[in-house]
């Protein structure tokens, strides 16, 4: 889906939890469509998702390392716009958005840019309502199983993902017992995935650890709103519309 947990970092820390269980295996693993239908059925089922319209998520972000703290924001709607935003007190403020045709960002301190080529290919992808939220087999070159492992002790099938718009790879880890998404691996990064809270029929993400070097950001997030995010979230402010060429 659309969350706060597919924000990349990168992934040397996190991968190193990963321990791999013995080569000796007595049962096939399961296809990589199977896997996804139950992770489908664990966040809440498809009839349910395709009645939601729009995701809102607000969380706090903390970086204990340096001692800083701040807040992140998340507005997706369907069919493909998404509003991702980042506040930390007298250092970083910005946003970047999708509004169904073009992708933006910008901070007060670095002004306005229009997103181009490999860039806008990633986030118009991020932007995809509901081919994230039930991981859409059209929206793939290839899905495949590629293995099992064991993840805080928890026994999960790894899955290999290349999507077809960006041709990005991501590895992605689903619990073999609950069926629920652990972690998710990508060129730039990773991410880990630590609780699960039910908002309405989804089942939400709400602890996210993000490494990059030796910065750790934990993000919590603290509110979920269904189907109440605005047409007027992705609107272009004044310094985007400047960009546009007549």
């Amino acid at each position: 889906m659309p969350s706060f947990s597919r924000i990349a970092a990168t992934s040397m820390l996190l991968i190193a939890a990963i321990v791999p269980f013995a080569t000796a295996r007595t049962q096939a693993r399961p296809a990589a469509a199977d896997v996804i239908a139950k992770y489908v059925a664990a966040i809440g089922g498809k009839s349910e998702l395709m009645k939601l319209t729009s995701i809102k998520q607000t969380a706090t972000v903390d970086v204990a390392a340096i001692g800083l703290s701040g807040s992140m924001e998340m507005q997706a709607a369907a069919p493909n716009k998404l509003l991702t935003k980042m506040t930390i007190p007298n250092m970083v403020e910005g946003q970047k958005v999708f509004d169904g045709a073009m992708a933006w960002e910008y901070s007060p301190q670095q002004g306005a840019r229009l997103l181009a080529d490999q860039e806008l290919a990633e986030f118009k992808e991020e932007a995809d309502f509901y081919g994230n939220l039930l991981y859409s087999a059209d929206r793939y070159a290839s899905m495949e199983t590629v293995g099992d492992t064991s993840i805080s002790g928890e026994k999960a099938y790894k899955l290999k993902l290349v999507s077809k718009m960006s041709g990005s790879e991501s590895l992605e880890y689903f619990s073999a017992s609950t069926g629920l998404l652990l972690l998710a691996v990508q060129k730039e990064g990773s991410e880990q995935v630590l609780e699960y809270k039910k908002f309405g029929p989804l089942m939400v993400p709400t602890k996210i650890v993000l490494q990059q070097g030796p910065m750790k950001l934990m993000v919590n997030v603290k509110e979920v709103l269904l189907n109440s995010v605005p047409e007027s979230a992705f609107a272009a402010p004044d310094q985007v519309k400047r960009l546009i060429k007549p």
